[in-house]
């Protein structure tokens, strides 16, 4: 970053600035492989993929034939140069959250001075890698002032922002933080001079005005601060909202409860936003602030940018004057000592990391008690959970009004709707319709009021009928819209045309947006500068929320995409700008995907979903073959790791339908990806236990790539065969594609496939009862793994290591890498494998005796197999249900096991999963022992896809019995048809093990 220089031991030395340095640095910035490829579509996009290559190979020369070592590693298909860089320096300290570092690594812009001209595909990816360093070193550099306001270092707060002004004198959330300086510092003087040259540069660039946000922070009363606060006991710092509150009894009732008669002294109101969190924790504060000696404080933290601005915050809700080197937190705890005070904490879920500085904050004062309003739980010991949903809706059908008007999302509907038309009623004509509207936002408090908002231009039929069709038709009371205007389309249009030329824009091009966006796809995209943006918010075409994402009213979204349209060449490139950012930013993360910076990747990839999934399908429709490739580790990875089959399955599917769509024919590289495509799809299909159609789409991937030396792709393939193989107990298969697999992964040097495959050809040789091979290839699996830095494989590798623990009898070590694999899973957000987690620590704590424990880990099991449709473990977690609820002899109990284990026995059949159905006929069997009984321990004590420990078990039980095996097929539909008779199990007393060998 800044100017182009290289370090050769001697000193540093200036870098050509021509494609020699383009070249090195896109591999610096990769810090992983590159395919050639790709490589040779970034330089020469236009040129056959032959003559492209050649040029490669020459580029590649010339940059290794510079006066200093460029030592840059080549193989057939890829190059790659590890070096450190001041790029990943930048990199590493943002993941860290360590501001000063970050804006000490950045320099300048990426590459300064460097300019292709005749390659504009790396032209597009400079300048994408340039808009996303800038965007993070401006996030960085607002971090590091804020924790320096916080800390009350206020002089190295100006500094920075001061150098921020300078580098964008048009970036008005520097102006907003620097006037708040001043004003806070008593310096009204100097934010007036700095708001009227800012208001003078926007006029001379933009014509355009401050945004009201700016002008008010000069007229906000600064009001005298108390030496200490809070002294004189007042009720509340918050005043009753101007509109009605409606319904909520039940969640007001239980509020009360819990902070007033229960041991709570931290409740959290849990739900996604627009259910009322907000308005419901204000109305309970209200009610309960009399039951608080000291009284009840609102604290809004949807201003707080960094987490480490809360003590700040709360400081301020508390009229605390911080003072002094004391830690600001500390300052606090002392004020509220041993006082009676219920905090109000408004819009946690973006500052979750503050939830430790809340509970030191809680463990310092024995008399505070919270009641926090966030979209995600705060994982707090102490935390209780109230989960708030849509208000309650009328039953669909329901025509008689009086009955419908006493549900509460009716009761907000009738109240909003009044206040903009005075005679609105529910008729017999309109009490359907307005069931219906109720029903289409399911009950959402913020649906219905810009539902109701609506009716002040349109019916109530008129409105269901947008609902029907295009949600997006309903208004919102955020646009000023006049009395006289009788449609959405008007008012739009009013609006449009007090909009200026770059405003109009701007507008347009933001309706190419699905869902939310940050400033830097915002600026990208459409060629905005951050003003424009920031007027069209101030005018309400455009929101702006607490954590700096934008977002287009679907309403307003509409009526600016027709006008996109109607502009054909602005559309195309409107288009092709969104799909190339996201997916340059998706592509970005090829080569860390396995890395360090998993958590930090899911979150991105989860905030801009939306976007990037519409991106990736574009693409893939224009065959945009060399950016789906880089882009497709990360988006499989995304949906793997949180147990989105179901999502993955239908991406891909559509996948697979826009490569055949996409223009151009014979294309190597366009058939290589839809086979990666495909042996991913398999993978989510086998995900979900679709086992016929996973090694359909496996071996159709697999015939695909066969004139191709593709060993990724095979890794994939056999991976799915292999798996799918193993979990229908076909072990031999299973080894020779997981070999095969492993084969093609170590040949070119896969360390992420390395660790897969070993995991799973160990994990097959577990259950064949070969614990020897077992080790060495976990031990192998971690070893790659640690290395990557692979958090998720190392979950996966400290399962199996737990498991394989069990199998020796070495019940502690078993619970100690369980463990570790489950905080580890916590921590890098591996939800899926949660599950299984929880199952093995059931499973060894049952063996440990602690049965209560044992059942809590498999209920736990149970609701996450549920909640991520994984059947399997559900069948595994109904079995360990089975076998803990066996050991009462109360009959209701026993009769619940075998529900449980019936239950078992039928997801493994709808599976085809023979292992687990060999596994739930031992527990029925053990569990009522027939004159079958003997027939059926010979089927699982012989059958080869029965596992180890299962196989053991029946061999053990069978004892010196001679029996004939009975038939799995036969077996099983006499256990089902059992169950159906007696819709459980006979209730019978367990007989004893002697008794079965008479």
């Amino acid at each position: 970053m800044g100017t182009p220089r290289v370090w050769t031991g001697g000193g540093w030395r200036d870098l050509p600035l021509d494609k020699r340095l383009a070249l090195l640095t896109h591999l610096a910035c990769a810090d992983a492989w590159v395919t050639r490829e790709h490589l040779s579509y970034l330089f020469w996009p236009d040129v056959p993929t032959a003559h492209a290559r050649i040029n490669l190979r020459q580029l590649l020369a010339r940059t290794r034939a510079l006066p200093f070592p460029a030592d840059i590693e080549a193989d057939d298909q890829r190059l790659r140069l590890l070096v450190e860089s001041d790029v990943l320096a930048f990199r590493r300290a943002l993941a860290a959250g360590e501001w000063p570092a970050a804006v000490k690594a950045y320099e300048g812009e990426l590459a300064q001075g460097l300019e292709i001209h005749d390659a504009v595909e790396f032209a597009s990816w400079l300048e994408f890698e340039r808009t996303q360093l800038r965007e993070a070193f401006r996030q960085a550099a607002l971090g590091q002032a804020d924790v320096a306001v916080s800390e009350g270092r206020m002089d190295e707060a100006a500094r920075i922002l001061g150098a921020l002004h300078d580098s964008d004198p048009l970036d008005e959330s520097v102006v907003q933080r620097r006037l708040r300086l001043y004003v806070g510092s008593g310096a009204h003087g100097e934010a007036r001079r700095l708001f009227d040259m800012f208001a003078a540069v926007m006029k001379e660039e933009l014509g355009l005005p401050p945004s009201a946000a700016t002008e008010a922070i000069l007229i906000e009363p600064a009001g005298p601060v108390p030496a200490n606060a809070p002294n004189s006991r007042r009720s509340t710092n918050f005043k009753e909202p101007l509109t009605s509150f409606v319904g909520r009894n039940d969640e007001l009732a239980t509020i009360t409860t819990r902070l007033t008669a229960d041991p709570c002294r931290l409740l959290t109101l849990l739900g996604p936003g627009g259910t009322g969190k907000t308005r419901l924790a204000l109305r309970a504060a209200a009610s309960l602030a009399e039951n608080f000696e000291d009284g009840a404080y609102l604290v809004q933290l949807a201003p707080v940018v960094d987490p480490r601005s809360f003590p700040m915050a709360l400081a301020a809700a508390l009229d605390v004057d911080v003072k002094g080197a004391t830690p600001p937190l500390q300052q606090v705890a002392g004020v509220l000592g041993e006082r009676q005070v219920l905090l109000v904490l408004d819009q946690f879920e973006h500052i979750a990391d503050a939830a430790v500085s809340l509970s030191e904050v809680l463990s310092a004062c024995p008399g505070v008690r919270c009641l926090i309003t966030s979209r995600e739980r705060l994982r707090l010991e102490g935390e209780w959970l109230l989960p708030i949903d849509g208000l309650e809706v009328p039953d669909e059908g329901l025509c008689e009004p009086r009955a419908a008007s006493s549900y509460p999302a009716m009761e907000l509907l009738v109240d909003r709707a009044r206040q903009v038309d005075p005679h609105f009623s529910v008729t017999p004509e309109t009490v359907g319709l307005a069931v219906e509207l109720c029903r289409a936002v399911d009950g959402l408090p913020l649906g219905i009021e810009l539902a109701a908002g609506s009716l002040r231009n349109l019916s109530l039929k008129e409105t269901v009928d947008v609902l029907r069709t295009a949600p997006g038709g309903l208004a919102t009371d955020a646009i000023d819209v006049p009395l006289h205007h009788h449609s959405l389309r008007a008012t739009f249009d009013h609006s449009w045309r007090h909009l200026g030329s770059q405003e109009r824009t701007a507008l347009a091009r933001v309706s190419v947006f699905v869902g939310d966006f940050d400033n830097a796809a915002a600026t990208s995209v459409t060629g905005a500068t951050l003003p424009i943006l920031a007027s069209l918010v101030d005018k309400s075409l455009l929101r702006l929320s607490p954590d700096g994402r934008y977002d287009v009213h679907p309403v307003i979204r509409e009526l600016a995409w027709e006008r996109l349209e109607a502009d054909a060449s602005d559309l195309e490139r409107t288009k092709k700008q969104h799909t190339a950012y996201y997916l340059h930013l998706l592509g970005a993360w090829k080569g860390r995907v396995h890395s360090a910076e998993q958590v930090n990747m899911l979150e991105q990839i989860g905030s801009e979903y939306a976007n990037l999934r519409l991106a990736w399908l574009e693409a893939l429709g224009r065959a945009w073959v060399a950016e789906c490739t880089n882009g497709i580790d990360p988006l499989v990875f995304f949906h793997g790791i949180q147990g989105r089959f179901l999502q993955g399955a239908e991406l891909f599917s559509q996948s697979v339908a826009e490569l055949e769509r996409a223009p151009g024919q014979n294309d190597r590289g366009r058939d290589v990806l839809t086979a990666r495509v495909l042996a991913d799809q398999a993978w989510f299909e086998s995900g979900m236990a679709n086992f016929d159609e996973a090694v359909s789409l496996a071996r159709k991937s697999l015939r695909l790539i066969e004139p191709f030396d593709e060993p990724s792709v095979e890794v994939r393939g056999r991976q799915v065969l292999g798996s799918v193989a193993a979990r229908r107990g076909d072990y031999d298969s299973a080894r020779v594609h997981l070999r095969a697999g492993l084969d093609a992964a170590k040949g070119v040097a896969d360390a992420w496939a390395i660790g897969l495959l070993a995991g799973q050809l160990g994990l097959l040789e577990l259950r064949v009862g070969d614990l020897e091979r077992a080790a060495s290839h976990f031990s192998l699996a971690l070893e790659v793994n640690e290395e990557m830095g692979n958090k998720a494989g190392v979950v996966n590798d400290l399962d199996y290591l737990g498991r394989l623990a069990l199998q020796r009898g070495d019940t502690e070590a078993a619970i100690e890498r369980f463990d570790r694999a489950l905080a580890l899973a916590e921590e890098s957000r591996f939800h899926l494998r949660l599950a299984y987690l929880r199952l093995q620590m059931g499973v060894v704590l049952h063996l440990a005796g602690a049965l209560a424990e044992a059942t809590e880990h498999a209920r736990a099991a149970l609701t996450a197999a549920d909640e991520h449709q994984q059947r399997a473990i559900k069948a595994e977690a109904l079995l360990l249900l089975g076998r803990l609820t066996a050991e009462s002899e109360r009959a209701e109990e026993r009769a619940e096991a075998a529900a449980h284990m019936f239950g078992a026995l039928e997801e493994a059949k709808g599976l085809g999963e023979d292992p687990l159905l060999l596994a739930a006929i031992l527990e029925l069997t053990l569990l009522h022992r027939g004159v079958e009984a003997p027939a059926r321990l010979r089927l699982v004590a012989s059958h080869p896809a029965a596992q180890s420990d299962v196989r053991e078990r029946a061999r053990q039980e069978l004892g010196a019995v001679t029996a004939t095996p009975a038939d799995l097929d036969e077996t099983v539909t006499a256990l089902l048809a059992s169950a159906s008779r007696t819709r459980g199990y006979p209730h019978s007393v367990r007989p004893r093990r002697s008794d079965v060998r008479t």
